[in-house]
């Protein structure tokens, strides 16, 4: 597939995941919003970017945090352009087993992996949809392109 020209949007920027995929996407000619819940580090990932030969901003957002999801897709798209592409690579993983894991450690790892992922996902698909750019309400799978398979 070919995404020059477009938006990536890339959540765990600072990571070492989300800072391949944001050097990657650079060379790939897309724009990139690189967001870290460290602003240091989704800076330094957007300068990598840089480097790469592609357009990037760093944005500092708690995924798990709804007015700072907004925050930073705004933010992206007003430095970039509206976001085509959404790469939820914001994710932790803790290193304690199920049967040891206290309620505020599965509480973070929730709030980062599955609901940030859902705000993520719900704040990008809400403007792609508003501009028309993809998206159709389809209440037996929720809010998908049209697949033509149903």
């Amino acid at each position: 597939m070919d995404f020059t020209g477009k938006t990536a949007l890339v959540t765990g920027a600072g990571g070492r995941l989300g800072r391949e995929v944001c050097v990657r996407c650079a060379r790939a000619g897309t724009r990139v919003g690189a967001v870290d819940l460290s602003q240091e580090a989704a800076e330094a990932t957007a300068a990598a970017a840089r480097a790469a030969g592609g357009q990037a901003a760093g944005l500092r957002a708690g995924v798990a945090d709804p007015e700072q999801v907004e925050a930073a897709v705004a933010g992206c798209e007003q430095a970039l352009g509206p976001v085509d592409i959404l790469i939820n690579a914001a994710g932790i993983f803790p290193n304690t087993p199920l049967l040891e894991m206290d309620l505020v450690e599965w509480d973070r790892v929730f709030g980062m992996n599955v609901r940030g992922t859902r705000l993520c996902c719900r704040a990008v698909a809400a403007r792609m949809v508003a501009r028309g750019a993809g998206g159709a309400p389809d209440r037996s799978h929720g809010w998908c392109r049209p697949c033509g398979n149903h």
